[in-house]
């Protein structure tokens, strides 16, 4: 047998054995289903009141936006809303 074809058989024993001693891969939670609102017209969107109220959109000045990484902004006591990406401004908004 040539040194590559022993050292692969070499290298396969040894993932054999570790995957036969390495611990049981942990179980992912379920994840909930979306909540759907019964008789609620599929061309409308919803979105929550307190996610529109929160400072998603601030006044920011053209080429000045800035990268976001998980940072919260201000919303109604007791809500958290983080948010990633680029910084959201006035022109961005439905009209």
């Amino acid at each position: 047998m040539n040194s590559l074809a022993k050292k692969s058989e070499e290298m396969h024993a040894e993932f054999l054995r570790r995957q036969a001693t390495s611990p049981a891969p942990k179980k992912l939670p379920k994840r909930t289903p979306p909540r759907v609102m019964k008789n609620w017209p599929e061309n409308i969107l919803a979105c929550p009141n307190a996610f529109l109220r929160c400072a998603l959109f601030g006044l920011v000045a053209k080429g000045k936006r800035k990268q976001l990484d998980k940072v919260s902004i201000n919303s109604q006591t007791g809500l958290t809303v983080s948010v990633s990406g680029e910084e959201l401004g006035d022109s961005e908004k439905a009209r």
